[in-house]
């Protein structure tokens, strides 16, 4: 054999070998980790849209959500009696109860006897007393909340605070506590003198307070009681159980013809959810005109909420991508999470994911999805396909 054949002979047996190793770096090379790309945006809510009467002012809200609309009227305005629902959260804050309790015991007294004189002869609302009677808290505010009892008020408050002048510094310095600022406690606890004013606004924040007291709340949602010497008393919320109305308090004196403090519990459709409107109506022509406008500000108020799925089960929310390939590999949520939004609101993901490659399997969680506090696994949809030999020895020196 000729020396040139033993070279050929030899290189036909390198070449293999040379190649090998650039075989097995293509086929045992870094996996080509995936590429990530996130396709959900954020999800903006509106402000709500509900009409106010154009009539007096008013404000609405939905319990447990910051928006409060409010009518253009900016007026503070004498409460009228929708203020005994100040004078209830003073004694029960000073005297609290838990439900089915009744509380200390008062007695009536020559001055409580006068006092339900001097009111009747005002032709403000009443209930009974006789100098003796015995008669409990719970009671008391049963009588200052259905009926709407100016004399029981103006008691109560001389009860629990020594004297309305009492009453008057106490109930002032609270309800700065509870930042509700553009509300003047006047001469009475009854809210018949028009010195005691207020804004729908802060009307609303002491709405809200009464709901969240289970004692209030049960008493207001009420439509009769027994109370001792007067008996029988009725609430005058005649709209008490029509259009999900749970309460709150009506109001009316000279100054303010038309005044309504109102709550109003709902189904939210599409969901097995409810949502509770809380809303306030002053100064209207009458007080049957303040608890009409109350209708369609509550319709107002829930048509303006919306429910959405966000994510949805099985929504996308963001893809991979490889170079070898110009398909893209779905990354999809696990879970359905539903939002009930009011309030203008912003929903923006936090979305964070692995780096995975072709070896991964389809169903694999790859990352986790966070909106308002909830979070949920994000899952591999789609099998990635290995790059080919070919592709990876012509783009061996790329990566």
């Amino acid at each position: 054999m000729t020396r040139h054949k033993k070279k050929k002979k030899l290189w036909l047996f390198l070449i293999p070998l040379l190649l090998l190793p650039v075989i097995a770096y293509a086929v045992i090379k870094p996996l080509y980790e995936t590429r990530t790309a996130i396709t959900l945006q954020p999800l903006t809510n509106p402000r709500p849209d509900v009409t106010l009467p154009e009539n007096g002012e008013s404000a609405v809200t939905i319990q447990g959500y910051k928006t409060v609309l409010t009518s253009t009227n900016k007026d503070q305005l004498p409460t009228a009696s929708t203020s005994k629902v100040i004078t209830a959260l003073m004694i029960l804050n000073k005297y609290p109860l838990d439900l089915n309790q009744q509380g200390p015991m008062l007695t009536m007294t020559a001055q409580d006897v006068n006092l339900y004189n001097s009111y009747l002869a005002a032709e403000g609302s009443v209930v009974k007393v006789e100098l003796g009677e015995q008669i409990s808290e719970y009671q008391v505010l049963q009588a200052i909340l259905l009926p709407s009892s100016c004399n029981m008020s103006d008691s109560a408050a001389i009860w629990a605070f020594g004297s309305l002048a009492a009453y008057n510094m106490y109930a002032t310095s609270t309800l700065k506590q509870w930042n509700i600022n553009d509300t003047v406690i006047g001469t009475d606890a009854s809210g018949l003198s028009p010195t005691t004013t207020s804004s729908p606004s802060d009307l609303i924040k002491v709405g809200k307070l009464a709901l969240n007291n289970p004692v209030l709340a049960q008493i207001v949602n009420q439509k009769t009681a027994i109370i001792p010497v007067q008996g029988m008393i009725k609430n005058v919320n005649i709209l008490l159980g029509k259009n999900g109305i749970i309460g709150i308090k009506t109001g009316n004196n000279n100054e303010d013809t038309g005044a309504y403090l109102f709550a109003s519990k709902n189904n939210i459709q599409g969901t097995n959810q409810t949502a509770t409107v809380v809303g306030a109506v002053m100064d209207e022509p009458s007080l049957i005109e303040a608890m009409s406008n109350s209708i369609p500000i509550i319709n107002s108020a829930i048509s303006n909420i919306t429910v959405i799925d966000y994510p949805a089960t099985n929504q996308v929310v963001g893809y991979y991508s490889v170079p070898w390939s110009k398909s893209h590999y779905q990354i999809i949520a696990t879970q359905n999470y539903q939002h009930i939004l009011w309030d203008k609101t912003t929903l923006q993901p936090i979305i964070k994911t692995k780096k995975i490659n072709y070896l991964t399997k389809k169903g694999t969680v790859v990352g986790a999805i966070s909106v308002n506090n909830h979070t949920q696994n994000l899952i591999l949809n789609e099998k990635i396909p290995r790059p080919s030999l070919v592709w990876e020895i012509k783009n061996i020196f790329k990566f």
